[in-house]
């Protein structure tokens, strides 16, 4: 064999021993990626701005997560559109493994947190509930709740009422603040809707009206049948010049100082909101009310009832007259 026949001989052979080579680190870089994760259920794990792969695969295999191997400082060769990791907040699955968590590190949603915010609740709850929230920035601080107002450009006398119970998502890092402006922006688009949708001869004179009175019947009932005929009561008596006389707008009115018994001392205990004294709606809403509240507002029944009692199982009794009314109370309340 001449010299340049075995020249071409050993070529080939050193060609061939790179492509196995190059096969067998492949191979090994993928048997790498493809191990599962040692995680039993799922991990919220955030990537600081900065952070490197490497970085990212020395910390999971510290916390047990990952087997170590030389492979490691590959996987950038091999595949760089896995460690183009960006800074965020993801969830880690149990049992996914090295190449899927890599992948959603590099090109995957940011994990999202959620928050709901229940009908019916009032500011106060939504600020403990915020103060509680996992990956939220807290803004508001010592802020009072007339400086949280101003923040949100609300024009009226109190943030109550002015925030859509919903759930709502987000992602680490956002602001409490960020998200008591979206809850603000929705409430002002229900409200909005619903005051468009208003009967005409509804005796409520503006949005603002409407929020109060959606909150009163939030919190009168929690049973969405019943609220348009619980609107109907209220707006029946605003018409006829009553008093509206409901216990949630004297509890409001009490504060702390309400221990979960309401009293004839409170009936009769002036109060901005007591409504067994003030002849109107009181000033401000006294919670949160959903949208069937809302709707039930400006879209009443049309009914002759001027009293109801609850009568059990969360629904109520209502009754045209105040001789009516009392029988009920006897019987649903005091069981004669």
């Amino acid at each position: 064999m001449s010299f340049w026949k075995r020249f071409s001989v050993f070529v080939i052979g050193l060609a061939m021993l790179g492509i196995v080579a190059v096969a067998i680190v492949f191979a090994r870089v993928d048997s790498y990626l493809n191990q599962p994760l040692f995680v039993n259920e799922p991990v919220i794990y955030a990537v600081a701005s900065g952070s490197h792969y490497r970085k990212v695969l020395d910390e999971w295999q510290q916390q047990g997560w990952i087997r170590g191997a030389w492979q490691s400082r590959l996987v950038g060769r091999v595949y760089p559109e896995l460690v183009a990791i960006k800074v965020g907040t993801f969830q880690i699955q149990p049992n996914a493994t090295l190449r899927e968590s890599l992948a959603l590190l590099s090109g995957g949603a940011e994990f999202q947190y959620q928050l709901t915010f229940v009908e019916g609740e009032r500011f106060r709850d939504w600020r403990l509930k915020l103060l509680e929230a996992p990956g939220l920035k807290r803004t508001l601080g010592e802020l009072s709740d007339a400086q949280v107002k101003e923040a949100l450009a609300i024009e009226s006398p109190s943030v109550e009422g002015w925030l859509y119970p919903d759930t709502y998502f987000y992602t680490q890092g956002s602001t409490d603040l960020e998200l008591l402006q979206r809850a603000h922006d929705a409430m002002k688009a229900q409200l909005e809707f619903a005051w468009q949708q208003r009967d005409p001869d509804i005796p409520l004179k503006s949005e603002y009206e409407v929020l109060i009175m959606a909150s009163i019947i939030e919190k009168e009932t929690g049973v969405d049948d019943e609220r348009p005929r619980i609107s109907s009561v209220f707006e029946n008596r605003l018409r006829l010049g009553m008093r509206l006389q409901t216990d949630p707008t004297v509890i409001y009115g009490l504060g702390d100082s309400y221990q979960g018994d309401i009293k004839r001392v409170h009936l009769r205990q002036k109060t901005a909101y007591n409504t067994y004294v003030i002849p109107a709606l009181p000033p401000t809403p006294i919670a949160m009310p959903g949208v069937n509240s809302l709707m039930a507002a400006v879209k009443p029944e049309k009914s002759d009832y001027l009293y109801f009692v609850a009568s059990g199982g969360g629904r109520h009794y209502f009754s045209r007259t105040l001789k009516e009314h009392n029988q009920a109370v006897r019987k649903y309340i005091l069981g004669k």
